[in-house]
């Protein structure tokens, strides 16, 4: 048996191509029994009770030792060491090896003596270079397990604490706990004696052993715990029986004595055994409790297990580093108070036969510590952390650190439990070596998950996030959608999941009530929690998953910032940030992202920057690129609201950084216990400059403090404009932006405009608008609202008075009365009577439009189906019923020209007829004709159809001009494109060309119908379709509109009798707003304050329909404008885009025809979709604004008027007053005889035609 190496297998071990890697994931999935049984037998000596043997499986039969003598024994008898590989009936609590007899003391230790390696090294101490070879780890630890059970009086199942420094001598009093099989709970040292004291009580510790230097922290640990250890131990070395108390004599007695007997005979185990013997215990019982959280919340006992938790390691440890005895020495950047020192830095190094190197304290203190490590010891294998090498990279002078020391001995680094910083890596591969992969695991696995194979050619080695799930895991990433789980798409970042449970994972969650029955299964509740139905279990990390399979992790779930709706990780904003710290010229040396509450967007990213020695000022820093930085990569959202230059960041002894020290100080919050820090001195600095932020960095506030002290009237317009330009160029990261220039063409748009409302609001201390960059474009402009919000404001009867006289003159002139109108939309409000009480939610008519709906709008000649490009937010429309039917005799038309002609067309012909034979309007006369039209989807529809129907059948101009062709108009003549403005400002011309005598009467018409999938795919891509095919008008889950189809015609003139009375109109222009297409705020609130004072004669607007349609910031926008004109009492809102879908050139036809019903029936009908209130929108109305959300009567009796907006993103902007005239009709007049002729004539022909 000489030379013999007992690791995991290497034909199981090692998946060195995709074949192999397909064939593991195979024999997983159909019986995990027939993969981890096998690999357990060879893998770990098994104790057979019947023979009191050691054994593990050697070709055919068993091989070992007798436990008494150390006399080999063979055996080829049929054995299974254990009842059941795996026992899942107490799941979440899964039994793996279950009545299995094994210690890891002697899988670790004991049978590599009895191999003849006692004298290969097994430990290095970095700070003396002295080496521990395993025969001596053997005797120091078997004296050690005999102080626990013969002073001491410790037994299987009571517990000690380890807190030790990361030396030879931690090592020893675990294996001494390992081969007592008592459960141990080792604790970093420089951990505090509060988080000490936790986990001292949490085991109900019998013992805690420590060094001199740490024995102050705990005795004051000890003394916390009621009731306390029985003993606190502090030798100096056991070899020195001065620091052994009254354990010493008896101690020194036995170690004399066992070198005594390894002198005459060192291959002779019995010795050592008969002083402490390994004690076999089943392969579930605990090995050691680890704890996962330090003095940041209540500690979490992870229960890890003698037979699973090695047989993993051992795997792991072959699988990922493929380590050999005479090539390998590890270095483990770790202690044993985390998963990654007893895992690798211990248990993983011994069961390989490898060196492992145990360094104390910081590895980069003094800065040339580590790389000298490296040279010094030969290492090969590293395996450090991202958070470790991230404080490498950024030392001043890295690179000649590094460059001094010769690391050429590094084959292979690996990452550990972390989320990977793209620099970093790069770092590592250029300057460390370039085989360096990324794992990835945490302490409830016990070891790692996701990780490189070894050599595995088909998983590249490429400087970037990316990992893989070892086969036997079934890793994936799932997404919570309500309460179902799904898969995540590519890309798409979730939640990681592990699907199979695996020997190495942990048993339980610690709690020590009822330990030692046979009925304790640990703190299942809480244990339960790592698990969803169905599921698997959640480890508590976002990743995503690339096309090639890799998983790319972004951090902890509880690291995730949700900002604004989006969930971006704190690491990949710092990823962004340190790409600049590879640049020369860059003051940046290392940076930590935390989130911070924000009233605007819930949370928002805070930085925290280290500088350069050289840089160490603020005014180094150079934020606008630092921000534009992660505008490029991540995107607005992601971008920093705030950045705190520190001197150092407040680190653990294992150089995390500690996020909820710095989370509580952006809070103003108490920051708990710094006992666990490793450079506690840097908070006050740090502190403070947190707080001089709050202080505004010397902006307005400070201003106002300075003229107030010179006498002045406090801010100024110049302090004011002082601080917008700096809050600007910060955000921008440009030299000068004019003030004049609108911002969002200067680079700030919808999303970072929060950033720069958040900075304002928090300098200022004015509490300002998330929609400030719509209603304000410019930096003057928010100069002047920040200048008028910090002074008086004028007396509403001056407001009142400014806009009244304006237009007092022509309010005798304003009204023209709407005298005949027909209208389509969606189906289920196809009839115009049944527009009104459409605002039901069980009224919605949306749904996808269907592959046929096109071919149907095309007439039938021409297939016009949805592309590959026009999928989800795309295929939803509000469509028209039948809109092939058409009569094309009664136009004078033949079939082939009607068919030639755009359907658009066709129901402009329809609806203008209609409306105007309801008129009663001659023929021939000076009728005007003025009709809204914008996409002309036909032509394109008909080209994909191979038939050219452009020309006269497509054209815009032509449709005005057909209606009037077709029913020989001579009036004023024109098709109108303002985008979703159109159909208002048709009917503004309209009502402007009959007052001012160029015709007695005008029609006013507007149409969309949706004919191919270009432009929804367009507006998909633009991110203004909502996903889910609804507009969820003035709701809190506003994702965007959904298109609609919709015509409807006006005949407007004078002489009364109309069914309802336009009291007048008006049209205005955005101007230069915030870019072209963004909404202004300010131009609303004027031209509304204009439609308001046209509502004197009539008493006022008791509703509006809004424009509405269902975006997170334009909707609030509009809000913030109609609250500013709502002067005269309530005022009832309402969007009928959440009924019929935005019908886009024809929106505002559905808007007057929704409020000419309200206004009728004296009531306004409730918003569909309405199911909580847009929180933006909430905070932006005022009381006289009322969202209904069931029909109610209208404010005043609804004796007033209504009024009905539409905004194009052309910035062209309208708004229409309407009136019900005390003469008009109940209801609406019916379509006359001859239009409902006319249509069943043309559904009869169509019938038979089809």
């Amino acid at each position: 048996m000489a030379g013999e190496q007992h690791t995991a297998p290497r034909a199981a071990a090692q998946v060195r191509d995709e074949e192999a890697y397909a064939r593991v994931q195979q024999l997983v999935e159909t019986s995990a029994a027939d993969f981890w049984a096998p690999i357990a037998q060879r893998a770990l000596h098994w104790f057979d009770a019947r023979r009191g043997a050691w054994l593990h499986r050697a070709g055919a039969g068993w091989s070992g030792w007798d436990g008494r003598s150390g006399a080999r024994v063979v055996s080829h008898e049929e054995w299974t060491p254990w009842e059941a590989c795996v026992d899942a009936a107490d799941s979440p609590v899964v039994r793996w090896y279950a009545g299995g007899l094994t210690n890891a003391a002697f899988n670790e230790v004991d049978r590599f003596v009895l191999l003849s390696h006692g004298g290969a090294c097994a430990f290095i101490g970095e700070a003396t270079g002295e080496r521990t070879t395993l025969r001596q780890l053997l005797l120091e630890s078997v004296v050690a397990a005999a102080a626990l059970r013969g002073e001491w009086g410790l037994s299987a199942g009571q517990r000690m604490a380890v807190y030790l420094p990361n030396d030879v001598r931690g090592v020893v009093w675990i294996e001494a706990a390992k081969r007592a099989a008592v459960p141990y709970v080792a604790v970093a040292s420089g951990t505090s004696a509060e988080s000490l004291a936790d986990r001292l009580a949490d085991t109900a510790a019998s013992l805690l052993v420590t060094s001199d230097a740490l024995l102050r922290v705990a005795a004051d640990a000890a003394a916390r715990v009621a009731p306390p250890p029985r003993g606190v131990v502090s030798p100096a070395a056991i070899a020195l029986p001065e620091g052994w108390a009254a354990a010493a004599p008896a101690l020194h007695r036995a170690r004399v004595r066992l070198l005594a007997e390894l002198e005459a005979d060192a291959r002779r185990m019995a010795a050592f055994w008969s002083i402490s013997a390994p004690a076999p215990v089943d392969a579930t019982y605990p090995l050691f409790v680890l704890y996962t959280s330090g003095s940041t919340g209540k500690p979490k006992g992870i229960v890890h297990t003698h037979g699973g938790y090695l047989v993993g390691v051992g795997l792991t440890c072959e699988t990922v580093f493929a380590l050999q005895p005479a090539r390998d020495v590890l270095f483990v950047i770790a202690t044993a108070g985390w998963i990654t020192g007893q895992s690798y830095m211990i248990s993983a190094a011994l069961l390989a036969g490898v060196p492992s190197v145990l360094l104390d304290g910081s590895a980069v203190s003094p800065p040339g510590r580590f790389a000298a490590t490296v040279s010094r010891h030969r290492v090969s294998v590293l395996k450090a952390g991202s958070t470790f090498l991230r404080m490498l990279m950024t030392m001043p002078s890295a690179d000649a650190l590094l460059a001094q020391h010769d690391l050429s001995s590094l084959r292979l680094g690996t990452f550990c439990a972390e989320p990977v910083n793209e620099a970093v890596h790069r770092f590592a591969a250029a300057h460390l070596t370039p085989t360096y992969i990324n794992s990835y695991w945490a302490t409830e696995h016990g070891g790692i998950v996701w990780s490189r194979c070894f050599a595995n050619e088909a998983q590249p080695l490429t400087p970037d996030t990316a990992t893989w799930p070892l086969p036997w895991i079934a890793g994936a990433v799932l997404c919570r959608r309500g309460d179902e789980w799904g898969a995540a798409a590519c890309g798409e970042r979730g939640e990681t999941v592990i699907r199979r449970r695996f020997p190495y994972q942990a048993l339980t969650v610690w709690t020590s009530a009822g330990f030692g029955e046979a009925a304790w299964r640990g703190d299942v509740a809480r244990w339960r929690s790592y698990f969803a139905a169905g599921v698997g279990f959640v480890q508590g990390d976002t990743a995503a998953v690339r096309e090639d399979g890799a998983f790319t992790f972004h951090g902890r779930s509880d690291e995730v910032i949700n900002v604004g709706g989006h969930r971006i990780g704190t690491a990949e904003i710092e990823s962004a940030l340190l790409a600049d710290a590879e640049h020369a010229g860059s003051a940046l040396r290392n940076c930590v992202v935390v989130g911070c509450p924000d009233a605007v967007l819930g949370a928002a990213p805070v930085a925290f920057v280290v500088l350069r020695e050289a840089e160490g000022r603020r005014g180094a820093l150079d934020e606008g690129r630092l921000r534009q930085r992660v505008l490029e990569r991540l995107g607005p959202v992601a971008v920093p609201v705030r950045f705190v230059v520190a001197t150092g960041l407040p680190e653990t002894y294992s150089g995390k950084i500690m996020r909820g020290v710095l989370q509580r100080m952006l809070a103003g919050e108490p920051l708990g216990d710094l006992n666990a820090s490793r450079n506690p001195e840097c908070v006050p600095a740090l502190l403070a400059a947190v707080r001089a932020g709050d202080a505004a960095d010397g902006g307005v506030e400070a201003a106002a403090a300075a003229d107030g002290a010179a006498g002045g009237e406090g801010v100024t317009e110049e302090s004011l404009r002082r601080l917008v330009g700096e809050v600007v160029r910060n955000l921008l990261g440009a030299v000068h932006v004019s003030p004049s220039a609108p911002l969002m063409e200067a680079g700030i748009d919808s999303l970072s405009v929060t950033h720069l409302v958040t900075e304002l609001s928090r300098r200022t201390g004015v509490s300002l608008s998330s929609t400030l960059i719509f209603e304000h474009p410019t930096a003057d402009a928010i100069v002047a609202h920040l200048l008028a919000r910090t002074r008086p404001p004028p007396s509403p009867a001056d407001a009142i008075r400014r806009f009244h006289a304006r237009d007092a003159r022509d309010l005798a002139a304003a009204a023209a009365a709407r005298r005949g109108r027909r209208g389509g939309v969606p189906p289920a409000v196809s009839a115009v009577s049944g527009v009104w009480p459409c605002g039901a939610p069980s009224s919605a008519a949306l749904r996808k439009m269907a592959d046929a709906a096109f071919d149907a709008a095309s007439g039938g000649g021409a297939p016009a189906r949805w592309g590959g490009e026009a999928e989800g937010a795309a295929s939803h429309v509000a469509a028209i019923a039948s809109v092939q039917l058409f009569d094309a005799r009664a136009f004078g038309l033949t079939p082939a020209e009607a068919a030639a002609i755009d359907p658009q067309q066709r129901l402009l012909l329809e609806h203008c007829a209609a409306a105007h034979e309801a008129a009663r309007l001659p023929r021939g006369a000076c009728v005007g004709a003025l009709v809204a039209i914008g996409h002309t989807d036909f032509a394109d529809a008909a080209a994909r159809g191979g038939v050219d129907r452009g020309g006269v059948g497509a054209g815009r101009a032509l449709a005005a001009g057909r209606v009037a062709f077709a029913l020989d108009l001579h009036g004023p003549c024109a098709a109108i494109d303002t985008a979703c403005s159109s159909a208002l400002v048709a009917l503004h011309a309209a009502a402007a060309c009959v007052a001012a005598a160029q015709c007695a009467h005008a029609l006013a018409a507007a149409v969309n119908l949706v004919l191919s999938p270009h432009a929804s795919a367009a507006y998909a891509r633009a991110g203004m379709l909502s996903p889910r095919g609804r507009c969820r008008t003035f709701d809190a889950r506003a994702d965007g509109y959904v298109r609609g189809e919709g015509v409807g015609a006006a005949s407007v003139g004078g002489g009364g009798g109309g069914v309802w009375a336009l009291e007048g109109s008006a049209v205005r222009q955005d101007g230069r707003s915030a870019s072209l297409t963004a909404p202004n705020g300010s131009a609303q609130a004027a031209l509304l304050e204009e439609a308001a004072a046209r509502t004197a004669a009539c008493g006022g607007m008791c509703a509006v329909e809004a424009h509405g349609t269902g975006t997170p910031l334009g909707d609030p926008t509009e809000v913030r404008a109609l609250a500013r004109a709502a002067t005269r009492g309530e005022c009832a809102l309402g969007g009928v885009k959440a009924c019929v879908g935005h019908l886009e050139a024809a929106a505002g036809m559905a808007g007057l025809a929704k409020a000419a019903g309200g206004v009728r029936a004296r009531a306004a009908s409730p918003n569909a979709q309405l199911r909580v209130l847009n929180p933006h929108a909430a905070a932006a109305a005022s009381a006289p604004l009322a969202f209904a959300a069931a029909t109610s009567a209208l404010p005043h009796g609804g004796a007033a008027a209504a009024g009905v907006s539409s905004f194009g993103y052309s910035g062209t902007i309208a708004h229409a007053v309407l009136s019900s005239p005390a003469a008009a009709a109940e209801a609406a007049a019916p379509p006359p005889p001859s239009f409902r002729r006319l249509r069943r004539a043309a559904f009869a022909r169509s019938r038979r035609t089809s």
